[in-house]
């Protein structure tokens, strides 16, 4: 059986939907237990081998599991985040990046949240979203309606 989240920006709720068959879903259930610190107005979360990821409106990484709040971090990013849309892992969680179309980059970062790298480029005015391929040689980036493949 498999699992389903959604984060409710809004309130920092995330929801647990259990998938039952290939047709039927639970009801949802919360996640994050009533009395841990949730993240209001949330940018972007991910879950990663059991642990659930939550970028922060002030540009912290929070970590949650099984529905505690485990740790908070800031990230070590310079020039300093400004506007952040997204945070996504790679397969095997050695790394992340984060989407930042404001400022036309990516920033990638090591499992210690400190920045490794950056890619800035006039061609991410439009940054949407990325993926990184599954031998986690090459990250495929969505800007406006064309995809670009960037060697890592």
């Amino acid at each position: 059986r498999s699992s389903l989240y959604f984060l409710e920006k809004e309130t920092g709720q995330i929801w647990r939907y259990q998938k039952l068959s290939l047709n039927e879903i639970d009801p949802p259930l919360v996640w994050i237990q009533p009395q841990e610190k949730k993240a209001l107005n949330a940018k972007s979360f991910q879950a990663v081998n059991g642990s659930i990821f939550v970028l922060t409106q002030d540009n912290n990484l929070w970590e949650y599991r099984g529905g505690q709040l485990f740790k908070t971090s800031s990230l070590s990013v310079f020039p300093e985040l400004k506007r952040p849309s997204k945070i996504i892992f790679s397969n095997d969680s050695t790394q992340f990046i984060i989407l930042e179309p404001s400022q036309s980059r990516i920033v990638f970062l090591n499992r210690q949240n400190q920045s490794v790298k950056q890619l800035k480029s006039p061609s991410f005015l439009n940054l949407k979203d990325a993926v990184f391929s599954s031998d986690g040689r090459y990250l495929y980036i969505l800007s406006g309606d064309k995809i670009y493949r960037y060697q890592i």
